[in-house]
């Protein structure tokens, strides 16, 4: 395996080193055919399938210096475990690399910065029910408690409300307008949410998997066995490596099981802030 000593600081589309990245993404995220509900009888869909768009995503987020993945590539190189390790799965250490960088992006994209559309009114709604914790509905009895509502920007408080009569209205209008609101996505907000860093490590090792699964490099796998142990030291020792998790060296094989026990059942179905499809 032929390594670079030095990491290149612009990348373009024809790099060999991007063969890794090019593999996954094209496999897993393809361009899809602009109208796929027209593929001519007989044929398969994926006979139109084109060059994944996060390949360009990537470069660009690369040369541009946006992509989150800052690690020394010379502490990578110097790696030797990993060596040992990826000579037993005849893979690349610097095509490996790039893999890395890109996993890295894409998960923490999915993981720290995921979007999800909410319907507004689904927000009002929730404003509606703390306030009619205090005013239940019919009953116009002003409570005698001392609450209030607070604009902030940040930290900054643009705008208090205090009078309780005012909340009680405010409460009122909120509920007589919600029912003309229609549920179109012209009331739909984009918000982000962040998880973990050990659900953003499960993510992560879910997608290295998704690549040692690629019938075309050929990984060896005993009958039955969704991912091997060796796969499972790679995956551990790059975790290790981001800084997304810490264990003792002897316990690799179960900290990885553990990890993907852990968060199996909670999926992560929202948008990729920097890799949209």
């Amino acid at each position: 395996m032929e390594n670079n000593k030095n990491e290149k600081t612009i990348l373009d589309y024809g790099d060999d080193n991007l063969e890794y990245v090019k593999l996954w993404a094209n496999t897993y995220f393809p361009d899809l055919p602009p109208n796929e509900l027209n593929i001519p009888e007989g044929h398969d869909i994926s006979e139109y399938f084109g060059e994944s768009l996060f390949i360009d995503t990537f470069i660009d987020r690369y040369n541009d210096k946006r992509s989150k993945a800052n690690f020394s590539f010379s502490k990578y190189m110097a790696n030797k475990e990993l060596d040992l390790l990826l000579s037993q799965l005849n893979l690349d250490k610097t095509k490996l690399w790039y893999l890395l960088l890109f996993m890295y992006d894409f998960s923490w994209g999915q993981c720290k910065e995921e979007l999800n559309w909410s319907y507004i009114n689904n927000q009002i709604i929730k404003f509606i029910q703390k306030i009619e914790e205090y005013f239940p509905k019919g009953d116009d009895t002003i409570v005698d408690k001392k609450i209030n509502v607070v604009l902030r920007e940040d930290k900054k408080v643009i705008c208090r409300i205090d009078d309780i009569k005012a909340i009680h209205q405010m409460a009122k209008f909120c509920g007589e307008g919600i029912d003309s609101i229609k549920y179109t996505s012209s009331y739909m907000v984009l918000s982000k949410q962040t998880s973990s860093n050990g659900k953003m490590a499960y993510f992560f090792a879910r997608q290295m998997v998704n690549f040692f699964s690629i019938p075309t490099l050929k990984i060896k796998r005993r009958k039955g066995a969704s991912v091997s142990n060796i796969e499972k030291e790679v995956i551990m020792e790059i975790l290790k490596f981001t800084q997304l998790v810490s264990f003792e060296k002897s316990l690799t094989k179960e900290y990885f099981n553990a990890l993907m026990s852990k968060f199996k059942n909670e999926p992560i179905t929202g948008l990729n802030n920097y890799y949209l499809c």
